[in-house]
Formats: structure tokens, sequence, C-alpha cells
């Protein structure tokens, strides 16, 4: 976290983060020491397929008590030099999709 206040690179979470207690179900914690020692191993730099690797590690499975299934739904990775996304959808992982936008305005 020191480095990411210094502003040497930036990355966002969308999932609750608490280190310590209930982290049975994979939540937070344990999947943002995996995103900050990529960041820090690579010097905040990435290509797009090690992001998206990162990514995949990361998601969420986990199958609520009630019996339903919790699931990355999707999983997006910016490049904002090329105003592109690259994108994988339902957990597939190996299929990766790409948009590209010249001017939207």
């Amino acid at each position: 976290m020191e480095n990411m206040l210094k502003g040497e690179f930036q990355y966002c979470m969308n999932f609750f983060h608490s280190e310590g207690g209930d982290n049975s179900k994979g939540f937070g914690y344990t999947r943002q020491i995996w995103v900050e020692d990529a960041f820090k191993e690579s010097k905040g730099i990435m290509t797009e397929d090690e992001a998206m690797d990162l990514l995949d590690k990361c998601q969420l499975v986990y199958r609520h008590k009630r019996g339903y299934m919790i699931t990355s739904l999707w999983s997006a990775v910016y490049n904002n030099n090329e105003k592109s996304m690259l994108l994988c959808a339902r957990m597939e992982f190996d299929k990766r999709y790409k948009f590209t936008v010249e001017n939207w305005y």
C-alpha cells in the first residue's frame, strides 16, 4: 500500500477487503495480497494478458450457504494508450475479446 500512496502505480478493487476475520470465502485480503505482490514484482507494468492472468487468479468462485454460486461475471483490462479494453466474461479467461475506440465523441 505504501507504494500505491506514493503514486508509483494504481489499482482498484471491487470487493470487500479485511485483514484477519472471516476470510474463508476468498474475499478481499488474500486476493489483494496477490495483486500487490504482482504489482511490486512487475513494478506496476504489465501486458494486457499478464493483467488478465492476474484477474483470472483473483476471480471469485464461492458457493453460498444457500446453495447458489457467487462468481466473477466479467473481468476487464483497460489500456488507456490504445483506447482499448480486453474483456473476459463468464469466467472464460481463455476467451479474450478486445474492443477499441478511436473517437467516441
